[in-house]
């Protein structure tokens, strides 16, 4: 009986929720293009309209017991700026899930949602980002971090699959190598599968599927390009005390008992010059080395995450 209830109520509500969408752009928005003559001001109006109405979605649903939903450490965003902020994606309203609880929240969207009839009208007001041209994304993206605004990407380009190997295109950690701006993950844990890349909106579990929305570790803060270049290898660390331990101390004493003239002479000649030629710190990382590096070590962190999704590994 129970089944029979969410399947009936879970439709709807999606219904619903286009429905909401397309008010949204077709009244609300209009309405603030009327009255509200700046526009980074509207955007902020538009963006924090979406986000309550989102929350009002979610209450929905959590209300009706069509889904669970755990939000943790997400204070920890509550005064934070600039951040690039990654994760996962095993259902589809995964975005609506963050952005009910983060205002002001800028977004990277596929091409083709530009053109959807029930979102194209909220992806303008906000001023969302498409992820169809690289160059531009970095761009766009660097400028919309250093207006201090935090950026939602999931670098998995779309839903999770449960019939591949997960794998992250390397736009946010191009991102953030080239805007210096630190990537804050997020992992979203699931139940039970529902609304993944395979089924439908309308497909509903016999359990009702419980969110875990977890905030994470910040991965990368290139507050200089050296200390980048440090974090990303340790091999560098252990290179200078290697180097002064292969500085021999004895050589001046056996020189002295010998010649005790030429021991001043030859020392200075051998010892100072030999210490730079073996210290590496000179040469730091580049920028392609460092996004490889940095791309590898989020997908390790998504891998382990997404793992404990129904969507994922089965």
């Amino acid at each position: 009986m129970y089944t029979i209830y969410r399947a009936i109520l879970t439709p709807l509500c999606f219904i619903l929720f286009n429905l909401g969408a397309l008010a949204l752009s077709l009244v609300w928005f209009h309405l603030l293009n009327v009255v509200v003559h700046n526009p980074k001001k509207r955007q902020i109006y538009a963006r924090t309209s979406i986000s309550y109405t989102f929350r009002g979605f979610i209450f929905l649903l959590c209300a009706l017991h069509l889904i669970k939903v755990r939000f943790e450490h997400f204070e920890r965003l509550d005064n934070s700026t600039g951040l690039i902020l990654v994760a996962n994606h095993p259902s589809l309203i995964d975005y609506v899930l963050i952005a009910s609880r983060l205002k002001h929240l800028n977004c990277v969207v596929k091409e083709e949602l530009k053109h959807n009839f029930f979102l194209r009208g909220i992806i303008k007001a906000a001023g969302y980002l498409a992820n169809d041209d690289p160059e531009g994304f970095l761009q766009q993206g660097s400028a919309s971090l250093a207006q201090g605004e935090n950026l939602l990407i999931f670098p998995e380009g779309t839903r999770t699959s449960r019939q591949c190997e997960l794998r992250l295109r390397r736009g946010a950690a191009a991102l953030a190598v080239h805007s210096g701006h630190p990537l804050q993950v997020i992992t979203i844990s699931l139940s039970t599968e529902f609304l993944s890349k395979e089924k439908r909106w309308y497909h509903v579990p016999k359990s009702c599927p419980q969110y875990v929305l977890r905030v994470g570790e910040r991965l990368y803060d290139a507050t200089a390009t050296a200390s980048a270049s440090a974090a990303l290898s340790p091999l560098h660390q252990e290179a200078p005390a290697a180097a002064q331990a292969a500085v021999p101390e004895a050589a001046p004493e056996a020189m002295s008992e010998t010649a005790p003239e030429a021991g001043p002479k030859a020392g200075p000649a051998v010892v100072p010059e030999a210490a730079p030629e073996v210290t590496p710190e000179a040469e730091p990382l580049s920028t392609a080395r460092r996004t490889r590096l940095l791309n590898h070590r989020l997908t390790a962190i998504m891998k382990t995450a997404s793992k404990g999704n129904f969507t994922y590994g089965t």
